[in-house]
């Protein structure tokens, strides 16, 4: 029976689209017959009946049709609030359903309010919350894990501890079901981008399912989809004007157009797109818009821009070309460093490639576990080598460290201070941003730069200026940082810019 809301009293209803992705789960079996999914990924915005669906797959493991002999099923959510909905949904089900309330009666389901648990004794099966990964992974044998809103999870230790224990079951299944998470790099948006291209088949897959309801940001032409539409909310509300109101869903259509700091929020959770609700600085799509290929520098005139890290993290330097026409896109070349030592803890931790980014050329391994300020200091030199540089645009932190390494290999480099705050900030990343959106740039979509810009989020003073915030961001950001020092260095100093450059014989200019 439906426990609350629309439809309360009543038996659960299962609407077509919900009856396409059990039957993706559970129809196809081997010629053993045994279920050959085992993974199942489902993605949605808000308010479509997640909760549900949830705890009706949990009943169905725990004394239903898909219950097995001695079954351990597992919620397992980023908070114990979150946790304890499904535990609470559970429980009103069995109290709304007479058929389960039998089972209590007879004290044969059991329902432990206080631990947030439930057991069916005939078969020996049982249910359990988590919000946080136990101890030890030692002693769990799932038979099914479901793993809700993980887009608010903060590492994947919870998610490894729960699949690492599948082996012992003949059919496991793991069921993912959230709204999207706001970058690439996070477990979910991986696990998503798998399963879209076993479903795709570019990868072999039948064990993987997944499927994301979402609204696209442009058409089939590259034209630009209103997010406010009735097309972009049906996209990614499979349930709206059924169990979810359109009612709702206008009026926050219209707080979010009426207050641009909640469109991100409108965007995320309604339209279930792959952006941070906080306010980010630029959509992936407008960013991935000015992947041309750059050029070879050949001498051109160049501005720089060099965020420097602490000891471990990401430090990252940007060198912006101007083209050989007037009109055409600045072409963007970037350089990062990371130390080498500890480098795939690291990247395990961030849920971040950087070793295999570090095979492929996109990051410069320092020696030792720590920053190596020599190594920078040299590769900085090579790096602006190639250009006519102007100035390179730096953050004071730390500089003379670098500056001393610098003087020490007689590498000079003109060099400009440029404040992290609203002030120096502000009108670099308007530049940067008016850029972006109008096509200017070409930075050959590289992988550690668009995780930067990603991962980037805008704060604003009471002036309405802007700057970048790493600590409301979700990741790395230094590449995001030097890109818009370089901007904002060359908009302050446009008007001394050397004359364009002759065009090389043969040169094909970047088009964005």
């Amino acid at each position: 029976m439906v426990p609350s809301g629309k439809g309360v009293g009543t038996r659960l209803k299962l609407r077509p689209w919900q009856k396409r992705i059990l039957r993706g789960i559970y129809q196809t079996v081997d010629a053993e017959h045994r279920r050959v999914c085992r993974q199942a990924i489902i993605s949605m915005a808000r308010k479509n009946g997640k909760t549900a669906l949830i705890a009706g797959l949990v009943l169905a493991h725990l004394c239903g049709p898909e219950a097995e002999i001695n079954g351990e099923i597992y919620c397992a959510a980023a908070s114990a609030y979150q946790a304890g909905q499904v535990f609470k949904y559970c429980k009103q089900i069995i109290e709304k359903t007479p058929e389960l309330t039998d089972l209590v009666i007879a004290n044969q389901l059991n329902v432990t309010a206080s631990q947030m648990r439930l057991s069916f004794t005939p078969l020996g099966t049982f249910f359990q919350v988590l919000s946080k990964a136990p101890d030890t992974a030692h002693g769990f044998n799932p038979s099914l894990v479901i793993m809700d809103e993980m887009a608010q999870w903060k590492n994947a230790s919870l998610y490894d501890v729960l699949t690492s224990g599948f082996g012992a079951r003949e059919e496991p299944l793991e069921i993912v079901i959230s709204t999207q998470a706001a970058t690439d790099q996070h477990l979910l948006s991986t696990l998503i981008d798998y399963g879209l291209k076993c479903m795709s088949g570019e990868v072999h897959d039948p064990a993987t399912r997944c499927w994301l309801f979402t609204a696209p940001v442009t058409d089939a032409k590259k034209n630009k989809i209103d997010p406010f539409s009735r097309k972009a909310q049906r996209a990614a509300n499979p349930a709206l004007g059924d169990f979810l109101s359109i009612k709702d869903m206008d009026n926050a259509a219209t707080k979010a157009r009426g207050m641009p700091s909640r469109e991100a929020l409108y965007r995320n959770l309604k339209l279930n797109q792959r952006i941070s609700a906080h306010q980010q600085f630029l959509l992936s799509s407008d960013w991935d818009a000015c992947n041309a290929e750059p050029g070879p520098c050949n001498g051109r005139a160049a501005w720089g821009g060099l965020d420097l890290s602490s000891v471990v993290d990401l430090t990252a330097a940007c060198k912006l070309v101007e083209p050989y026409e007037k009109g055409q896109p600045l072409e963007v070349h970037m350089r990062f460093w990371m130390p080498e030592d500890g480098i795939r803890e690291r990247s395990v931790e961030d849920n971040v490639p950087y070793d295999i980014w570090a095979k492929e050329g996109l990051i410069s391994l320092t020696p030792g576990r720590a920053i190596n300020r020599d190594f920078v200091a040299k590769e900085l030199f090579e790096f602006f080598s190639d250009v006519e540089l102007q100035s390179m645009a730096y953050d004071r932190w730390r500089i003379d460290e670098l500056t001393q390494r610098m003087d020490a290999i007689d590498a000079a480099l003109p060099m400009t201070p440029w404040g992290q705050g609203f002030k120096d900030m502000g009108g670099a990343i308007d530049e940067l941003e008016t850029l972006v959106v109008e096509q200017k740039l070409a930075h050959g979509g590289h992988k550690v730069l668009r995780m930067c810009i990603a991962n980037a989020v805008a704060t604003r003073d009471p002036t309405d200026a802007r700057k970048l915030d790493k600590a409301k961001s979700h990741g790395r950001i230094d590449g995001a940082q030097a890109i818009a020092m370089a901007v904002g260095l060359r908009a302050r100093g446009e008007a001394d810019a050397p004359p364009a450059h002759e065009v090389p014989e043969g040169f094909v200019v970047p088009t964005a």
